[in-house]
């Protein structure tokens, strides 16, 4: 089969070449038709093999690697594919994200090993030149459970390859660009029929400095009589981003001849990055000094043993990175004022084997194990912890990840491929579950044991909470799915419960990118309501949020949609107004993320009110709107009470502690005359909340949905390290597991 293809391969070339030099008008070809060849059309088809049964991967072009040597694998990604990365310009970090995910929620392997940072749980994807790979692929979301654990939303594999020369050979290329910004590459290979070796080196620098008019500051002009006169926006000098990058990747392959392979490869890269100031700081960037250096080297040695049925390998590796980060003033006379002076290093050492036998032409078994042993050390001034009578100055600690996978899979036609597979992970000393879910089953394990800790976000002071007297608990979710099969650990205790579940529609807007979709969340809301009983689950679009293409009219579109598919499920929708000046941190984001929001004005509210009872006409619904100050009762819009005495003596009269907590006469129960009751308001809540008292034992910065209007979560990377922490140690008393 080589031949004709590369026949078919230099027949089209020779007349891509002939169309380019073909003149206009008729050629001189066309009066001799024996010079004219034609071409037939080659058709050629494949069978996948049987390792991507069930994988949905995308395999990034060799050209596009290589053709792109300039470039960071940050923007390689960017230009090539559809996963989202962040980045604020060259030599800054840039993170990769599946959809729906966050950037730590990204495994990423280099040669099999991977190269997350144990601290941070993300990969800087601007520290990885592309001209040091040779082949990458995206495995996505449940794809990556067949090369690594621990990836949510997915894994990129980066890999090296022999470079397959003969002889010796020599590459060097320079780019220079804009702000004197200058790369370098070289590449000198050697190969044989045994041995191929092969040693890359680039070197990119800039010191980055431009003029630019800073529109953020305001200068004053005054009189002789030192009145303002005027202001202006002066012209500065950008002086403080400059970069230096050096990394050097030597690879040693070994060919027996006889089915082993044999491979090494080390990459060293150094870095020293200035970090920008405000454009708001009004101090000279020469006193300051803000910088980022890096020191890693990463080194793996290999080994594959080739049969005709089966695969063997083994492969061992060692990282070692250095960390130092620096914020300092000049006090004058060379003297330095440090306010931050950061240094961590972090050691890792990792061994794997795999191994892959064929069964006739049908059947595929692979296992695979993995061992990573972290040893991570800060020195950092600003985090100092107490340990008995010692006050000790960063932290030293130590963590190994242990993964297995196997996985058998058959193709009984041609067209038909099934693959079963199953990976376990530990951390530390916990076996994470077989399928996560965020916190249900941190939650079902702990309502087992009888208590859990919580944080409490303003001092941080730990409370014990006892569920042994817990009789009612209510859930607020997104995407309650893993809630389904603990349902009935629920009744076999007796605890009751009902459900607030949040059913937004802003897709198409962006805002909630880590939530399932719309169609699969109406759906769980429907398995929901006949479990547990249309009252008892609660609709909330909630909050309702104005951007530039989403006014009123949409959202009650929006409304519109799924409330005609949720009637009969349900008897009650929440909503409320978003709150965005409120929230700095929410503000910041959506500003970050260029989704601009509006806030609602008096008059949008009203004309929201209004259109949600108009739609009611034909839902029937009870309206409520959540913690507003503004009054809607003229719509019908009664104040909310997302803990809800009239919905629990309604619906859980039959449970007497619940009703001696809520003040309620046996005689005042439904059928039996007149409630007596106690006031319940919960006095730690908003004055327009209804709620009565509660323990709500959630935490801040711990919810990985990633939505934009989230007041909840400080940052996206914070929620996604909590997580990390959390599936790390999915027993701990608190879901963090601090």
């Amino acid at each position: 089969m080589k031949k004709p293809i590369l026949l078919f391969i230099g027949l089209c070339l020779a007349a891509t070449i002939t169309a380019q030099e073909k003149p206009a008008g008729n050629g001189w070809w066309n009066n001799n038709p024996s010079l004219v060849m034609p071409i037939r059309e080659v058709g050629v088809t494949g069978i996948r093999p049987m390792k991507e049964i069930g994988v949905q991967k995308t395999q990034l072009d060799t050209l596009v690697l290589h053709e792109n040597i300039a470039l960071s694998m940050a923007d390689v990604l960017t230009f090539n594919t559809a996963i989202f990365i962040k980045q604020y310009g060259r030599a800054t970090l840039s993170t990769v994200a599946f959809r729906g995910t966050a950037a730590s929620h990204t495994q990423v392997m280099w040669n099999g090993m991977r190269i997350n940072s144990p601290m941070l749980g993300m990969t800087d994807f601007s520290m990885i030149p592309s001209y040091f790979v040779d082949d990458a692929t995206l495995l996505h979301g449940t794809s990556s459970l067949n090369v690594v654990g621990g990836g949510l939303g997915g894994a990129i594999t980066l890999a090296t390859k022999p470079a397959d020369t003969h002889g010796f050979k020599m590459q060097y290329t320079q780019g220079i660009g804009s702000f004197w910004t200058t790369d370098e590459f070289l590449r000198l290979t050697y190969g044989d029929d045994h041995w191929q070796t092969s040693t890359r080196v680039v070197y990119s620098s800039s010191p980055n400095e431009f003029k630019y008019r800073n529109r953020d500051k305001n200068e004053n002009v005054y009189d002789d009589d030192k009145n303002i006169i005027d202001t202006y926006h002066p012209i500065e000098t950008h002086r403080d981003g400059d970069f230096h990058d050096f990394h050097a990747l030597q690879e040693v392959y070994y060919n027996t001849g006889k089915g082993d392979r044999f491979g090494l490869n080390a990459w060293f890269l150094t870095s020293k990055r200035g970090l920008s100031q405000t454009t708001v700081d009004y101090g000279d960037p020469k006193d300051i000094l803000h910088q980022q250096r890096e020191r890693t080297l990463r080194s793996v040695l290999s080994w594959d043993h080739l049969r005709p049925t089966y695969k063997v390998g083994a492969k061992a590796g060692y990282i070692h990175t250095w960390l130092g980060y620096d914020y300092a003033r000049d006090k004058g006379n060379g003297e330095w004022a440090y306010m931050i002076t950061s240094r961590s290093k972090v050691n890792t050492l990792f061994a794997s084997g795999n191994s892959e036998f064929y069964v006739g032409k049908k059947w595929l078994f692979s296992a695979d194990i993995a061992l990573h042993q972290h040893f991570a050390k800060n020195q950092d001034r600003n985090i100092i912890t107490q340990q008995g009578d010692k006050a000790v100055v960063g932290y030293d600690k130590a963590r190994t990840e242990l993964s297995a996978y196997m996985t058998a899979k058959w193709t009984p036609t041609e067209r038909l491929g099934l693959s079963l597979a199953l990976r376990e992970d530990m951390y530390g000393k916990d076996w994470t579950p077989l399928i996560p879910a965020f916190y249900a089953d941190w939650f079902f394990d702990r309502l087992e044991k009888g208590y859990s800790v919580w944080t409490n976000p303003f001092n941080g002071v730990k409370s014990y909470i006892s569920y042994a007297r817990t009789r009612l608990i209510v859930f607020w979710s997104k995407n309650p799915r893993p809630l389904l099969p603990h349902l009935g650990k629920l009744r076999e205790k007796g605890i009751r419960c009902y459900l607030h579940y949040t059913l937004n529609d802003y897709e198409a807007e962006g805002l909630e990118r880590g939530v399932p979709p719309l169609d699969e969340r109406i759906e769980t809301f429907l398995r929901f309501s006949e479990l547990l009983g249309k009252e008892l689950v609660i609709w909330r679009f909630d909050p309702l949020v104005l951007t530039e293409r989403t006014g009123v009219e949409e959202l009650l579109r929006k409304a519109e949609r799924i409330g005609d598919r949720l009637r009969g499920h349900t008897e009650k929708l929440v909503f409320s107004f978003a709150d965005i000046r409120a929230y700095r941190n929410v503000e910041s984001r959506l500003r970050r993320k260029a989704l601009p929001c509006r806030e609602f004005d008096e008059r949008q509210m009203l004309g929201m009110a209004a259109g949600l009872a108009e739609l009611n006409e034909k839902w029937n619904y009870t309206l409520a709107a959540c913690g507003e100050r503004i009054d809607l009762s003229q719509f019908g819009v009664r104040r909310n009470k997302c803990i809800d005495d009239e919905l629990i003596v309604r619906k859980f009269s039959d449970d007497p502690l619940l009703t001696d907590f809520l003040g309620v006469s046996r005689e005042g129960l439904p059928g039996a005359g007149t409630a007596v009751r106690k006031n319940l308001k919960d006095k730690g809540q908003r004055p327009f909340c209804g709620c009565v008292a509660s323990k709500d034992i959630g935490e801040y910065d711990t919810c990985p949905h990633g939505c934009a209007y989230c007041y909840a979560n400080r940052s996206g990377e914070k929620a996604s390290e909590n997580y990390r922490l959390h599936r790390a140690r999915p027993s701990a008393e608190t879901i963090t597991g601090k």
